[in-house]
């Protein structure tokens, strides 16, 4: 995305009537905005550890399994991190397949822990989950027999099920307990950093704690967000609709996380959207979101890659509470700072 705004702006300049703002003329070389928009290096840091995991697993003639929802509407960004894997090692095969697919389509051999895939008996050194974190994946017991028998192999998985239940959010709100975070990480100046981002949360399991804490979401409920413990959007509950559920649904405040409500800074910004549907001139909140890269041995706890290496930022207005891109709430944006005075930029424009 930053790539493609610079491509954009850059042909604004040269085929428009509109002066390129100019930051620092004082300096002998002044910096154009343009190229104050901070590189994005995700895709190409995701392919390098994903070559770096196939190396590790050993098997030069094995492949790489994309497992997959029916009827994927992501293909666009699988097929480009498929193509920066290939253009670095063109011989490493890829395989695309559902759970369902996989029920008759994968042999887990027992003696070795290796799983291929009939009939081709192609080896799998790799299992990327594009599916599986929503119940609704599994269709039926024998899909969950399929992640079991994943679990359970030689292949080396994206994410592994304790990394994927680590992302959860009743894990989330563990963390934020006292001296939690302190007992993985002995440098009191870092975790106290660590602690100084976390929102507050909690949750309704307790007896102890049950009625004070609905009592709180009572009366401070534009304050909070409830969220259930799933990923893949819409889940979480809002303003009346949460007052709604403490009245009719209370029992089901057990399977909720409480989270104070972050209120980012607000802008004024255009959103280009799909038909032509543009908005211009609104005012519009930022989400940022840091991706990384980690390749260990979980036996060993071997770090092989462990980096930041870019970011993702969704931009929606101000009255909607939710922020899908697919679903037209959000649109894809970048981040535009100064790289001299921005410690993110200092991070992201390392040279590798």
């Amino acid at each position: 995305v930053a790539d493609l705004h610079k491509a954009v702006l850059h042909y604004a300049f040269d085929n428009c009537n509109v002066r390129e703002l100019k930051i620092g003329e004082e300096k002998e070389k002044s910096t154009s905005t343009i190229d104050l928009i901070l590189p994005n290096n995700a895709l190409i840091k995701s392919a390098e550890a994903m070559i770096k995991a196939f190396e590790l697993y050993n098997n030069p003639n094995a492949c790489i399994l994309f497992l997959i929802v029916p009827n994927e509407r992501n293909i666009c960004d699988q097929n480009a991190l498929i193509d920066a894997i290939q253009k670095i090692r063109p011989n490493i095969r890829f395989h695309s397949k559902t759970f369902e697919q996989l029920i008759n389509e994968l042999f887990y051999d027992e003696k070795t822990f290796n799983i291929h895939l009939k009939p081709s008996n192609d080896e799998i050194a790799i299992v990327y989950f594009r599916a599986g974190y929503i119940p609704d994946h599994y269709v039926n017991e024998n899909c969950w027999l399929i992640r079991e028998k994943i679990e359970q192999s030689r292949a080396i998985k994206c994410p592994t099920i304790r990394s994927q239940l680590a992302g959860c959010k009743i894990v989330q709100e563990y963390l934020t307990h006292d001296h939690i975070i302190e007992k993985y990480i002995d440098d009191k100046t870092l975790s106290t950093n660590i602690r100084s981002t976390f929102a507050s949360m909690f949750t309704f399991d307790d007896q102890q704690t049950r009625e004070k804490n609905i009592n709180i979401l009572r009366e401070n409920v534009h304050s909070y967000v409830l969220k259930p413990n799933r990923e893949g959007g819409g889940n979480n509950k809002y303003d009346d609709d949460i007052l709604n559920t403490i009245k009719n649904e209370e029992k089901q405040l057990i399977n909720y996380i409480a989270m104070e409500k972050i209120f980012p800074p607000v802008c004024t910004t255009c959103l280009i959207k799909p038909n032509g549907k543009h908005v211009l001139h609104v005012e519009c909140i930022n989400e940022i979101g840091i991706y990384g890269t980690m390749v260990t041995n979980v036996d060993t706890n071997e770090e092989h890659i462990n980096e930041v290496t870019g970011y993702l930022v969704r931009t929606k207005t101000t009255d909607t509470n939710e922020g899908g891109v697919a679903t037209g709430y959000s649109v894809l944006d970048c981040l535009d700072v100064s790289e001299h005075n921005n410690e993110l930029a200092k991070i992201f424009s390392k040279k590798n």
